[in-house]
């Protein structure tokens, strides 16, 4: 026991250190080989506190904070017939009550899925539910059989336990948040309510019927879309409900008419069997508007010593990065049915989602939306980090980044060249780049902001009006006429100044627009620039006491749509 318990000390200690992650980004310019991605604080749900505690006192992390990265009126892709900004969410799990479904809007993941509840109260599996396991790459079927052992500490991205067991509030708790959560939903998102039915011994009927009561709760609460959970492995049964496509037939035809033109997407496990998975997805196409797959791989979980490492259960569901191949493979596998069947179902992809990259998967496997938990748990700005992923395939289908001979302001030579003043031309471009400039914005302190000029006057100017933030102009020379003066509008000694730049080269244009700002008195500590091309412009600039925020850098555009 006591061995346990400082384990469970270590563990949350590993948490709240946090970890810094590094991406390779080579820049034999300025001698730098790494780029600092991210320090995560602890994951926005605790794994070394319980599920009471977690429901009672969280979100923790950055989801604990009040910020709002959403993007306003960018509506742009769509899923079962609503308008969202993008078709990627936090799957059923992490989001256990209203606070945590809002914090997860905030932080713009378009698809929030309020964790699988009943139609009474269902206790949880005994703390801890979430442990950091052992797997050396791909977690194989063959693997899990041969049992996991538990890790010392949690990594990035990691495997863990989710072992839960479904608990679920009564519906007198559950059903007023369930309603709080649908309507912290902002313009292009969508709540998705999970549920399932509850097999206490007394027949088939009985179950059935515990499915229509669920349904009927989850409809009084608004919510425009509804899971079924048929996937859950942490049960004790040894075969899941999404195995029997017969029960799960007549279970969804009868909720079908509870729940009339509400959405209804399963949540299935991994099928082995190619017929069996074609005999249901023929039997319920027809039925429900949409496949999520998957929920987790099963497997034995010990400690070091071969003692259980979770009490009084040996098998728990693993999620993680290590279980991405079973969703793609399902995902794949459920398209080719589709095309073939000729349905019009959706796929949403779900397993092993922890970066961009992960997401593009997943997409170009054919999921029409993509959702993650171990992976937001982890990084909460995942959502961002793939928004500005599809903001950088935008600029690239206008020619922002061109190839050839060019000479930059600095009189170097460069076979590339970035050209963000084509954005100009393009509103709804523009207005992404002004908003992430935003969400940079927000934790800094300002009383105004300046564009260098030219290029980023319009950038200054947008960030401006859409956001009701003072600006300054910096004019390159002074007029000879009226006040002649080099810095417009109205500000006063001591005022603090945020410097805005579209490229950051060498830093000069920066330091240009910096000298003339502190000689008239104003102070400025932060420098915020679009695309930063990492040829020591960072560098020379906090050198010299100035803090540089970039929405890009070079690596960044280099993605390949």
């Amino acid at each position: 026991m006591i061995s346990n318990i400082f384990f469970l000390m270590m563990i949350s200690l590993s948490v709240l250190n946090g970890k810094t992650i590094y991406a390779m980004d080579q820049d034999s310019s300025d001698n730098r080989t790494t780029r600092e991605i991210e320090t995560f604080k602890e994951p926005f749900y605790c794994p070394y506190k319980s599920y009471e505690q977690n429901n009672q006192g969280g979100p923790f992390g950055y989801f604990a904070d009040s910020r709002d990265l959403r993007d306003p009126q960018n509506s742009q892709y769509e899923f079962l017939g609503y308008k969202i900004n993008l078709p990627f969410g936090i799957a059923s799990g992490p989001l256990i009550n209203s606070k945590f479904v809002e914090a997860a809007f905030r932080y713009n993941y378009s698809l929030s899925v309020y964790k699988t509840v009943r139609t009474r109260y269902y206790p949880c599996h005994q703390y801890p539910n979430i442990i950091p396991v052992t797997v050396d790459g791909d977690l194989t079927f063959e693997k899990a059989s041969k049992g996991l052992i538990m890790d010392r500490d949690f990594t990035f991205p990691a495997a863990i336990t989710n072992s839960f067991g479904v608990p679920s509030q009564n519906p007198k708790i559950w059903q007023p948040d369930m309603k709080r959560a649908v309507e912290s939903a902002g313009i292009g998102q969508i709540m998705i309510a999970s549920y399932q039915g509850t097999d206490d011994g007394t027949g088939i009927d009985d179950f059935v019927e515990d499915w229509k009561r669920g349904a009927k709760l989850v409809k009084e609460t608004g919510a425009h879309i509804v899971e079924l959970n048929l996937s859950c492995p942490n049960e004790g049964k040894k075969t899941l409900l999404c195995h029997d496509s017969e029960l799960v037939y007549r279970i969804c035809t009868e909720v079908k008419k509870i729940l009339n033109d509400s959405p209804i997407i399963l949540k299935l496990a991994y099928f082995h069997d190619e017929n069996e998975l074609r005999t249901f997805v023929s039997q319920l196409s027809d039925v429900v508007q949409g496949f999520a797959v998957i929920n987790t791989i099963p497997a034995e979980v010990r400690k070091e010593d071969g003692s259980h490492a979770l009490p009084g259960r040996l098998s728990s569901g693993i999620c993680g990065k290590a279980i991405k191949w079973a969703g793609l493979d399902m995902v794949r596998r459920i398209k080719k049915l589709r095309d073939e069947l000729k349905k019009n179902f959706v796929i949403i992809g779900v397993g092993g989602v922890t970066t961009p990259s992960d997401y593009n998967e997943y997409r170009q496997a054919g999921a029409d939306a993509v959702m993650c938990a171990t992976g937001a748990m982890w990084n909460p700005m995942l959502a961002q980090e793939i928004k500005k992923q599809e903001i950088v395939k935008q600029l690239h289908t206008i020619d922002v980044i061109q190839h050839g001979s060019f000479t930059l302001k600095s009189g170097a030579s460069s076979s590339y060249y970035i050209d963000m003043r084509r954005i100009i031309s393009y509103p709804a471009i523009m207005h992404l780049i002004i908003e992430h400039i935003w969400h940079l914005l927000q934790p800094l302190e300002y009383d105004c902001i300046c564009g260098v000029p030219y290029a980023s006057l319009s950038i200054a100017t947008g960030v401006s009006l859409f956001h009701n933030i003072p600006m300054i102009m910096r004019r390159k020379e002074a007029k000879n006429y009226g006040t002649q003066k080099k810095i417009e509008g109205i500000y006063t000694p001591g005022s603090r100044c945020i410097v805005i730049e579209d490229v950051i080269t060498t830093g000069q244009s920066i330091m240009e627009t910096i000298t003339d700002l502190e000689a008239e008195g104003l102070s400025v500590h932060d420098i915020i620039v679009i695309v930063d091309r990492m040829q020591r412009g960072k560098k020379f600039c906090e050198e010299k006491g100035y803090r540089v925020h970039s929405l890009f850098t070079l690596s960044d555009l280099t993605f390949q749509p």
